[in-house]
């Protein structure tokens, strides 16, 4: 595992601030302690050695990493809460300076990518995770729904010579399973969100349209008012002047 969470605002990989929603959550501790039952106590995460190889490298403050790993490498069944506890201590010898910044912001990074859920952009666009989502919990009956066995079966069914005439020969294999009214469903429901949002867009692209119409509109007015002032003003000018 490599370092995988970049929640921090403005920055890259740094000591920026955390986002509004996951501030509190660490100021209060709430997710520490979890940290410290689950990951450090519970599942043991650093006691390996691959475990804590990972960990000195989502340490940024080289030198602190060298020297923790040369700490673990001579007692190897030091437990994950005690170095996570050597990596609080070296981070509280070095005050409040920048290093210290950088590195409780690691710490911080460590605590949400072992612990905070994690958003997969795969379960949210390819079809086999969507087609598992459920509309109606208290109606679904797990015994109904297609299984892999029969879909297997089916599927060798579709691929034998048929007899009927007007086969479609470019039919698709989900469309030869009992997985064709779901895909279906999903297909509808996915076109309907496509026409509603192509619709929002042309709305917004026409109200900006039509404001930028009347800015222009605006400008044009206040240039013609703004030329009639000059040309009275210049008008009454000359007449005092040949006075």
């Amino acid at each position: 595992m490599v370092k995988k969470v970049n929640v921090r605002i403005g920055t890259g990989f740094g000591a920026g601030p955390l986002p509004p929603s996951l501030k509190p959550l660490m100021q209060r501790q709430g997710l520490g302690g979890y940290f410290m039952e689950t990951i450090l106590e519970d599942q043991k995460c650093f006691n390996s050695e691959e475990g804590t190889e990972v960990l000195l490298s989502l340490i940024p403050d080289k030198a602190i990493a060298g020297k923790l790993c040369k700490l673990w490498a001579a007692n190897p069944r030091r437990p994950s809460t005690k170095k996570f506890g050597d990596l609080n201590l070296e981070v509280a010898a070095l005050g409040n300076s920048q290093g210290a910044k950088l590195v409780r912001a690691a710490q911080e990074d460590i605590i949400l990518q072992y612990l905070y859920p994690h958003i997969d952009a795969k379960v949210s666009k390819h079809r086999n995770h969507l087609l598992k989502c459920l509309s109606k919990v208290d109606k679904f009956d797990p015994e109904m729904v297609p299984m892999v066995g029969g879909l297997l079966n089916e599927l060798n069914l579709s691929k034998q010579p048929k007899a009927e005439e007007g086969a479609d020969p470019l039919c698709g294999d989900w469309e030869c399973t009992s997985l064709k009214p779901y895909v279906e469903m999903l297909q509808k429901h996915a076109q309907e969100l496509i026409c509603e949002t192509r619709e929002e867009r042309q709305s917004e692209f026409a109200l900006d349209i039509d404001a930028l119409q009347e800015s222009s509109r605006r400008d044009s007015m206040a240039g013609s008012v703004d030329g009639s002032c000059q040309l009275i003003f210049f008008t009454r000018y000359d007449n005092c002047t040949h006075v």
